[in-house]
């Protein structure tokens, strides 16, 4: 066994020690470099809540259960939510010309579906022509249509964490002020679908439902919209239902050719807050004019409107 000099043990020695000051250093450093990720989350989780969220327009969410559906509708002027629950029998024309499937099938239809990820929000859209702002996933939630404020600490949102955030928000700031519904209560026409389930098809829907649902604006508060779409697609009627429920109205739609290069949709004018909102409902991009006034322009390509 070969024995150190008093010299090399000095060394070593010395060694453990500078080894143990860099360990104890690097120490120091872990609890400003967890403070400094904690502020950045906090950053921008108020970044995608400002991004995401329009505190003075309703918000839409759907709560997916594993045998239905819940409306989530809550309007902060007021600090009312409205619970709409949908039986997940009901059989719907899904979008994309998917075909029809009952409501409790869609969302993980939509999550096999990887190219479809938006297809339970625009199936929803498309039967009720009301904006859905988010989507929550609460299928481990036990129970549905009963909405406690302890299931939504199961879910887990579809889009954004800002979803659920502000869902939770919703439902404190409400203060217990809840009105449950069914679509029974509207009195919308089901057909029998030859299937496990009744089938909706109930062409005024907006018209019973718009109440509960629509926003209530004063004339000169609406704002113009303008929707651009290749000549070879074609705009769906519901769009106005859409619009209307979102503070706006179409007052020019305009098929054009030139647009083979876009991709996506585009959302441009000043009215931010109703920019926002419509980015919410569509997940455009979007371009902010100074004024405030002009007319809020929409473009849709073809693979957008393909999907509604």
């Amino acid at each position: 066994m070969t024995r150190l000099t008093p010299h090399r043990r000095r060394l070593t020695k010395i060694h453990k020690i500078n080894t143990v000051h860099k360990i104890i250093g690097i120490l120091k450093f872990i609890p400003f470099f967890l403070l400094t990720i904690s502020f950045l989350g906090i950053v921008l989780l108020i970044y995608s809540l400002k991004s995401r969220i329009v505190l003075s327009k309703p918000i839409n969410f759907a709560l997916v259960y594993k045998d239905g559906v819940s409306f989530l509708n809550y309007d902060s002027n007021y600090r009312e939510m409205l619970i709409v629950h949908l039986d997940g029998n009901i059989i719907m024309d899904t979008a994309y010309s998917m075909g029809k499937y009952p409501l409790k099938n869609i969302f993980s239809l939509g999550i096999n579906e990887k190219e479809h990820k938006d297809l339970f929000k625009k199936t929803l859209i498309k039967n009720f022509h009301i904006p859905i702002t988010g989507v929550l996933d609460c299928r481990s939630s036990s129970g549905v249509g009963v909405f406690k404020i302890n299931s939504l600490f199961t879910c887990r949102s579809n889009g954004s964490i800002a979803d659920l955030i502000y869902a939770v928000y919703a439902k404190f700031s409400s203060g217990g002020n809840i009105t449950y519904k069914s679509l029974e209560d509207y009195d919308v026409n089901f057909e029998d679908s030859g299937l496990s389930g009744k089938y909706l098809s109930d062409s005024k829907i907006f018209d019973k439902i718009e109440f509960d649902f629509s926003t209530d604006l004063d004339i000169n508060d609406v704002v113009n919209v303008e929707i651009t779409a290749p000549s070879n697609t074609k705009v769906p009627q519901y769009f106005y239902d859409l619009i209307k429920y979102c503070g706006g109205r179409i007052v020019n739609l305009q098929y054009v050719s030139g647009l083979d290069g876009f991709s996506g949709c585009k959302i441009t004018g000043g009215n931010v807050a109703f920019v926002k909102y419509l980015r919410s409902v569509f997940g455009c991009k979007v371009l902010y004019l100074d004024d405030k006034d002009s007319v809020i322009k929409l473009i849709f390509s073809e693979d957008v409107l393909d999907g509604y």
